[in-house]
């Protein structure tokens, strides 16, 4: 990226340096404070050192975001297990009759596990 630039990054120091005492025609300050801005974001640009912490910013990101889905798959196949085992219990017959509950009312305790609310 460095030579891409070079030619672009040294007219545009030309053009911002001090100016030579006797030059009759001065760029305003304005156009030469939106030159000097522009001559550092190319220097910075051209430089590879300066893109390698952004670089590592953004894998750290992209390590926290894969964490981040691995935890809530994770999370999403503990809830399915959970809803599988209470479909498992009201499908059989002799778990629930060998504690001699009432069915619907095992039903209910299952679904507000589940929801958070009676039906």
């Amino acid at each position: 990226m460095t030579d891409t630039y070079r030619k672009l990054i040294d007219e545009i120091y030309e053009f911002t340096r001090a100016p030579v005492p006797g030059e009759l025609c001065a760029p305003t300050r304005g156009h030469l404070a939106l030159l000097m801005d522009a001559n550092a974001a190319l220097r910075v640009l051209s430089e590879p050192a300066s893109r390698d912490f952004p670089a590592y910013m953004a894998a750290q990101t992209e390590t926290r975001l894969a964490r981040a889905e691995a935890n809530a798959a994770s999370i999403n196949v503990e809830l399915r297990l959970m809803r599988e085992r209470c479909a498992e219990l009201m499908s059989q017959h002799e778990p629930v009759a060998a504690l001699g509950l009432d069915r619907e009312l095992v039903r209910q305790v299952l679904h507000y596990v589940q929801c958070g609310r009676l039906k």
